[in-house]
């Protein structure tokens, strides 16, 4: 598996500039889609990073990292990252509703965007987060006991184990100060209570809600088609205990 994912990132790093000119650093991790021009007469692609192809591919480096030491994967993240940070459009005239955003397409050697379009900058901030350390991916953990198979997913699972009927999460959220983390478990039959760390939490019918709609979010749980879901508010490290599984 390791292999496989060593070789297709490998075959992404062409499509990265690698180096810059001394009067351009923003081309230093700047990604082009394709080495071609749009319907062989439209857009040309050479010199001209569309850097939101390169964040997907830097997401998938970052998870590659810790598991492949055969290359700095996450120097090369990092560098496609900050390229993106540098794309975005600060306060100003040009487009003061813009900040934030930046551009489908930027002009190397113009050292601007090819053409206005600018997009959300939703797939900067979970980059620049794995490059700061925080574990915001969800993981899943897979319990195979009793004659069972339980998948338990959320930011920061460290471990899972299920037995005499009672499913234990370990859980280290991946930083102090969430409102709050979701625990999503699969294979749960009937369950019927669940601690954290020891204190029982209520059943909630607000699961549904948005967090910022609830005036006082509380740890609890719910059944939802066949899923048990978690909420966990103020626990950066708790162990949950699952009751009838």
């Amino acid at each position: 598996m390791i292999t496989q994912a060593r070789l297709w990132a490998l075959r992404g790093t062409p499509f990265i500039y690698l180096w810059h000119t001394p009067d351009k650093p923003i081309m230093r991790g700047a990604s082009i889609p394709v080495f071609g021009v749009t319907w062989l007469n439209q857009q040309p692609w050479f010199g001209v990073a569309v850097q939101w192809n390169g964040l997907v591919y830097a997401r998938a480096l970052y998870r590659l990292a810790p598991h492949d030491r055969e290359y700095d994967w996450k120097r090369l993240a990092d560098a496609i990252t900050l390229c993106a940070v540098q794309q975005q459009e600060w306060v100003s005239d040009r487009r003061a509703n813009r900040e934030g955003y930046y551009p489908d397409a930027f002009n190397i050697p113009k050292n601007a965007e090819e053409y206005t379009w600018d997009l959300n900058p939703r797939l900067i901030a979970p980059c620049i987060a794995q490059r700061l350390g925080f574990a915001i991916e969800p993981l899943t953990r897979i319990v195979r006991a009793e004659g069972r198979t339980i998948a338990c997913t959320a930011p920061g699972v460290q471990a899972a184990s299920l037995e005499n009927g009672i499913l234990r999460v370990q859980i280290a959220a991946p930083a102090s100060d969430l409102p709050a983390l979701y625990l999503l478990i699969a294979g749960a039959r009937t369950p019927t209570a669940v601690h954290l760390s020891g204190v029982d939490l209520p059943r909630v019918d607000d699961m549904e809600a948005h967090l910022w709609q609830l005036e006082s979010p509380r740890s609890g749980w719910t059944l939802h088609e066949g899923y048990l879901i978690i909420r966990l508010v103020g626990a950066p490290a708790a162990t949950v205990e699952v009751e009838g599984v």
